[in-house]
């Protein structure tokens, strides 16, 4: 009569306990699902002593794709070709279950009305649990191994189910974030709008429009230029509190503000800056590497203000 050792029991359930609490805190991090998921993925594999393993997150369109695998060689699922669409076929049939599943190798999947909907392709166990998120269906976990005891095969159902749990977890808690960080773009599109607004000042508005602007963005700096008459004209570069009109890169930057618009509609340039140098045209398919406006700025701004 077989007996139990209850040590070796209870020491296997501190260490799922440990794989557990250590994936959960990797979901606790600012990881990008796919850097997430493969590593819940290499954790679970070698926990279990698995064959393999594909994480499948359904996107924005409503399609399953897979966001990460390993070990799909030794399945036979790494080569396109009928296995692959089979197994497929019964993702599909996968995701719309209810629980945690075990489909033992080459065994068919029926659906409700107890017709054959797919099959499982492979000689191995397949192991899958779906991954909810705020109470919708997000992806599942699928992971591939060789047949075991029944009851250590259940072993295995319940400790990919628990990570299927922890999995959840994580992805509602960048779903939370994701909105906290829209109402945040919101709260400061607002208070931007709302900004510009206070002054009828050209140039103040330029400043706050300046400032504010690089904070939402996020970038380095914003200018602003306003059309005055037929041109471009610098009123405003955020972190400033003035604009030196004599200075080479104001003049750089207005000379380009002239030539971007003609370049993006496909229409050739005339140098503005220096237009007694140089009267050669200029488009983006042009062999010289950069507009005249562009190449002349550095030697007709020096000390002059352009005309």
């Amino acid at each position: 009569m077989s007996t139990v050792d209850q040590r070796a029991v209870e020491e296997s359930r501190q260490q799922i306990r440990a794989i557990i609490t250590e994936i959960d805190q990797l979901g606790r991090t600012d990881l990008a699902e796919a850097d997430f998921f493969r590593g819940l993925l290499d954790r679970v594999i070698e926990a279990m002593g698995a064959v393999g393993g594909l994480v499948w997150l359904v996107g924005d369109q409503g399609r399953c794709e897979p966001v990460c695998h390993a070990g799909m060689q030794a399945t036979g699922l790494a080569a396109p070709g009928e296995a692959q669409e089979t197994h497929g076929r019964l993702v599909q049939s996968l995701l719309s279950t209810p629980q945690a599943m075990l489909v033992p190798a080459r065994a068919q999947l029926n659906g409700p009305d107890g017709r054959p909907v797919s099959n499982n392709p492979t000689e191995l166990l397949v192991i899958t649990a779906p991954l909810e998120r705020s109470g919708t269906r997000a992806g599942l976990l699928e992971v591939f191994h060789h047949h075991n005891q029944p009851e250590v095969e259940q072993g295995y159902l319940v400790f990919v189910d628990q990570v299927a749990a922890v999995a959840g977890s994580y992805l509602v808690r960048r779903q939370v974030k994701a909105l906290d960080s829209q109402q945040a773009a919101l709260v400061q599109v607002d208070r931007f709008s709302r900004q510009v607004h206070e002054s009828l000042d050209p140039v103040a508005t330029a400043f706050t429009l300046a400032n504010e602007a690089r904070r939402i963005i996020g970038c380095d700096r914003v200018s602003v230029l306003v059309r005055r008459g037929r041109r471009l004209r610098l009123e405003a570069v955020s972190g400033q509190e003035s604009v030196e009109r004599r200075a080479t890169a104001v003049q750089a930057i207005e000379a380009l503000a002239r030539v971007v618009p003609a370049i993006r509609s496909g229409t050739p340039t005339r140098a503005g800056n220096c237009r007694r140098r140089s009267r050669r045209n200029w488009s983006i398919t042009s062999t010289s590497r950069m507009p005249p406006a562009w190449r002349s700025s550095r030697s007709c701004g020096r000390g002059k203000r352009p005309s």
